[in-house]
């Protein structure tokens, strides 16, 4: 009995653990500053489209695209250093690990995985990374 439990209540949290809530993306710009290399910075993200990959992962859950436009801008006067990073991508909230193909809710990345962006429950931008220089830039909202 207690062997048959132990296998329902593991098809359930399987289950459970692969089902997305399907939240999208929403459209907009936003600004945030912070320092890069010790110069004062602009961060600015803008979500151009969103579509659907029609694709499905390995539990049938859809994927998304997303066009974002990202810059980061930055002149420190004293020491004349600047910093500058500016280039549309397409995100995707599909990744493969191992064999299968799997959709993450709230993570969307580039196909070699260098940016990423992280959104909240209400589908508003939570974080972009991305790589500039020897370092990894993170831009919070």
């Amino acid at each position: 009995m207690k062997n048959i439990i132990l296998a329902v209540m593991l098809m359930v949290s399987a289950a459970y653990a692969h089902t997305i809530v399907g939240t999208p993306v929403l459209k907009g710009t936003l600004k945030t500053k912070l320092f890069v290399e010790n110069v004062p910075s602009t961060c600015k993200v803008q979500i151009e489209k969103i579509w659907s990959s029609n694709n499905e992962d390995s539990y049938g859950n859809p994927g998304y695209h997303v066009r974002m436009d990202l810059n980061l801008s930055g002149y420190d006067m004293e020491s004349g250093k600047t910093v500058k990073f500016d280039t549309k991508v397409m995100l995707s909230n599909m990744y493969t690990v191992g064999a299968n193909r799997i959709v993450k809710d709230y993570e969307y990345a580039t196909e070699d995985g260098k940016i990423t962006l992280t959104i909240k429950t209400d589908g508003r931008l939570n974080s972009v990374s991305f790589p500039h220089k020897s370092q990894k830039v993170t831009c919070s909202f």
